[in-house]
Formats: structure tokens, sequence, C-alpha cells
């Protein structure tokens, strides 16, 4: 996209203009995107409804925005200890069950939903699962552009020791920039 163009696409609240220094990554990420074996499939939700590449971008946005108004934490913060590691084979049903439901609020996302939280998480809380779906593969293409490996979790990347919001931030630019080349325009 030409200079022109990037200053012509519409800013969203956090997210960051992609920096000249990354275009060549928001290049062979657009590259990818489009190389892939089914490349159309890229842009279908879960439910088989077409994503746009305009939903991506603000999945985006929306996900730095809870990131910035929330709080970012690399991993995920509980308070008290976790009942799951607390099971042996000598655990009551009491204890069993609370840890059953300990683990499925976790994973439901209801746990902390004040105060930091995890990319992971506010992927999750940003949007339909249908954008999510889309926007994570995106940023999975980012970053096997970024890496050139043949596998990239955007949530694991994220957990990765030292990484800062920054970081996020820009690989959040990165996969914008790639979506609007290569999105589809119109559902």
């Amino acid at each position: 996209m030409s200079p022109q163009a990037q200053a012509a696409a519409p800013a969203r609240a956090g997210l960051l203009p992609l920096p000249a220094r990354l275009e060549a990554e928001a290049a062979a990420t657009a590259e990818l995107l489009t190389s892939q074996r089914q490349p159309g499939a890229v842009w279908r939700g879960l439910s088989g409804e077409l994503v746009t590449a305009e939903q991506v971008v603000t999945h985006l946005a929306d996900t730095l925005a809870l990131l910035e108004r929330g709080g970012w934490s690399e991993t995920p913060h509980h308070s008290g200890p976790n009942p799951v590691d607390e099971l042996s084979e000598t655990s009551s049903v009491r204890q069993i069950l609370r840890a059953a439901v300990w683990a499925l609020k976790d994973f439901a996302g209801s746990g902390d939903q004040d105060g930091p939280m995890t990319f992971a998480y506010a992927l999750h809380r940003a949007g339909d699962t249908d954008t999510w779906s889309a926007t994570t593969t995106v940023l999975e293409t980012a970053l096997k552009a970024r890496t050139g490996a043949r596998y990239a979790n955007p949530a694991t990347w994220a957990q990765r020791r030292g990484r800062t919001l920054e970081d996020l931030r820009e690989l959040a630019a990165v996969a914008a920039e790639a979506a609007r080349r290569t999105g589809p325009r119109e559902a």
C-alpha cells in the first residue's frame, strides 16, 4: 500500500499506522495469505459466513482497545490457588467438582473480567467467533511470515517472556495491513 493509501486508510483506536520498517513484513504476510492452499478459507468464519478485511481490522483494534483499557498480562492471573493442581487420587467429589467448575470458568474467560488480561483473552472478547477465527488466522500468518515457522500461535507468542504491548501493537499493525490488502471488501 502506498504511503498515500496508508494515510487514507481509516485510523482505528489502538491500532498503529504501519511503520515503514514493517512494510516488508506486511507484504510477506499478504503474499502468504494469498498463496495458501485455500486462500478463501482464511476469510470464512467458523459459521461459514464471510468475514471482511474491515471486520478483521476492527477486531484487532477492539482487541488492543481492551488491552489498553484493562491492561495486558503475558500470562493469566488467577486469584488463589488453582484447584485443578490440588487434585489427587484421594480428592473428594466436592474437590473434583470445584476444580471442574473453576477450569470451565477459566476456559470460558469468566475469571478475571476486570484488570489485566492476556492477548488470547482479549482476542476472544473483542468480537464474535467468526471475526475471532479470521483474525487469529491472519495473526498466525503474520507470525509465520515473521519467523519462517510452519506453525505459529499468536496467544503463545504473546506469552513469551519479555514480550511487550508494543510488540502486540506492531503484530496487529502488520496483520491489519495484510488483511486490508488481501481480504474481501464486502460480505
